[in-house]
């Protein structure tokens, strides 16, 4: 999709540096990826596209400007979790931007309504040609 621009957020703790990175098609506001730092490791604590923007590539690119911030600031190694009733499309999603499924934990959580599993996930950085490790 033409026309998305982005914002970052910054704050910062003792333990961690927290970003918030924002997409916008002109003034509204259609996407956040939210980020926390601590040393040379990111997490990925949410992805958000809203429901009427989606499949119109905004959750890539905003995933990709975010990766590529990391990678600007000495990250080399960026984690996630899924946690859905049917993980399948948010796992695909990542898998088609290169991360890897380090663990799956069926029925991780229950919140009296659903069952969730949990998939963790990460993406590596090969720090001596800037290409990304696939384990």
């Amino acid at each position: 999709m033409r026309g998305i621009q982005f914002a970052v957020k910054k704050t910062c703790n003792k333990i961690s540096t927290h970003y918030v990175f924002n997409a916008f098609v002109t003034d509204l506001r259609v996407g956040t990826c939210n980020v926390n730092i601590s040393r040379n490791t990111a997490y990925l604590n949410y992805l958000y596209v809203q429901p009427v923007f989606r499949n119109r590539y905004i959750g890539a690119s905003l995933l990709h400007y975010t990766e590529e911030f990391l990678w600007n600031n000495n990250v080399s190694f960026i984690n996630l979790h899924v946690l859905s009733t049917d993980p399948t499309y948010l796992t695909d999603f990542y898998i088609k931007n290169n991360y890897n499924i380090i663990h799956r934990t069926d029925h991780a959580y229950d919140d009296g309504e659903n069952i969730f599993d949990m998939i963790h996930m990460n993406k590596i950085r090969d720090m001596d040609d800037n290409e990304f490790l696939i384990l």
